[in-house]
């Protein structure tokens, strides 16, 4: 083979260059502290990288999401402190008005004062976190309950709002504000076909027997009247007709402290010869919300601590006596039903602190590993850096004094 000068610098440059590659890429790893910079650089270390950079991402969003979650929490447990404050001073208010000494015009007056707390509980159950109203569902953008006279109504939904705070994993954080005052009976939980033939008919009157306590009816009747009968003479028990406007399959329901019993009712609300009603065992329970139950067609808010509040108020006004007397018990089963919700909201925060703290251990775990393939041996990289500096100069130097002979040193 026949060596030329052509062929001689052809060669130098390209171990100069490839001795300044090699330079630029020590130096652009000491400048960046990493060794993995482009997939050329370690295929199976790039490619172990990308996933635990996934899981990483992945890791912070359910941080994000648990930081959120327990915002929620927070905001609904204070809601729920705050609403149980309320309820033990208007117990005070109506033992006060229960002992029978106090002039109406005294009564009137604590009534007025249970009028402004029904307020007050307004603005508890319109509790907003992050501009969002924590008691409304998912149609939060706007205040959820709102007072007209003696009603409270509901303009949110009954939908769930959750996180994920685990893969795949969805956890509730809010707590149901309100809940549906009944349940289909045609939908047993034993996935049967529902009510069919365990059917009675009512056609004539008679009483009720709830707790020991008499309730009256007559044929012809309206279940509406009934329902508010039995509310007002039975303590410690709610009952409810919910129309649902089409003129069948309205739902009656009676909630004690034993259990709730839901039927639905064939009929046009009355009490009469084509009335027939159901109930099934494998129905599910009907369990209020923090404020009670929702009447999906008139949008009210029935059957909780509004209620036992508004008749209070009223009570105290009208100078009755025994219902002050009845509403304490009732207020005392109000403070009970939301300190339930209470340690729900605890438990929950309880259970994602946990597993917040479970993340931040493995984020650390994940960090170190991520570390490990792609950040690069500063002291390695530094004697490298020297090395290559050194081989670059050299590469340099052979190469000028190579190419100072010619031809011409020859020809003088």
């Amino acid at each position: 083979m026949r060596v030329t000068h052509m062929l001689v610098a052809r060669r130098t440059q390209n171990y100069i260059q490839d001795a300044m590659q090699r330079l630029a890429r020590t130096q652009e790893q000491m400048s960046t502290g990493r060794k993995v910079l482009r997939l050329s650089d370690d295929p199976p270390a790039l490619s172990q990288l990308l996933n635990v950079r996934t899981a990483v991402e992945r890791n912070q969003q359910y941080m994000r999401n648990i930081t959120d979650g327990l915002s929620y929490l927070d905001g609904a447990d204070t809601a729920l402190g705050t609403a149980g404050e309320l309820l033990q001073k208007a117990i005070e208010y109506a033992i006060q008005g229960a002992n029978g000494t106090l002039e109406p015009d005294d009564m009137a007056a604590i009534g007025e004062q249970i009028d402004k707390m029904i307020d007050e509980l307004v603005d508890i159950a319109n509790t907003t976190v992050g501009g969002k109203y924590i008691f409304a569902g998912t149609k939060n953008d706007r205040p959820p309950f709102w007072r007209d006279g003696d009603k409270i109504y509901y303009r949110g939904n009954l939908e769930r709002v959750s996180r994920e705070i685990l893969d795949q994993a969805n956890y509730t954080i809010d707590v149901p504000s309100v809940t549906y005052a009944a349940v289909d009976l045609g939908r047993p939980l034993d996935g049967g076909t529902g009510i069919g033939k365990d059917e009675t008919q009512a056609n004539t009157g008679g009483k009720l027997i709830i707790n020991g306590v008499d309730v009256p009816f007559s044929a012809g009747e309206s279940y509406a009247d009934i329902a508010d009968r039995i509310t007002k003479t039975v303590p410690g028990v709610w009952a409810a007709f919910v129309d649902n406007g089409s003129g069948n399959q309205n739902a009656f329901i009676i909630k004690s402290a034993s259990g709730t019993l839901s039927v639905k009712e064939n009929s046009d609300g009355t009490l009469g010869v084509s009335t027939t009603f159901a109930s099934h065992p494998e129905t599910e329970d009907v369990v209020p919300g923090v404020f009670g139950f929702y009447n999906e067609n008139s949008h009210e808010v029935v059957g909780g601590v509004f209620d036992v509040l508004i008749n209070l108020a009223q009570s105290l006004k009208d100078g009755d006596v025994a219902g002050v007397q009845r509403s304490i018990g009732e207020l005392n089963d109000q403070l009970d039903h939301i300190l339930r919700y209470r340690v729900q909201v605890g438990a929950r925060t309880n259970h994602f602190e946990s597993v917040r703290s479970q993340l931040q251990d493995q984020e650390v775990r994940l960090t170190q590993v991520l570390s490990n393939l792609e950040d690069a041996d500063v002291a390695r990289v530094a004697v490298d850096l020297s090395r290559q500096q050194l081989a670059y100069q050299a590469a340099l130097a052979a190469g000028a004094r190579i190419l100072e002979t010619s031809l011409l040193d020859y020809l003088r």
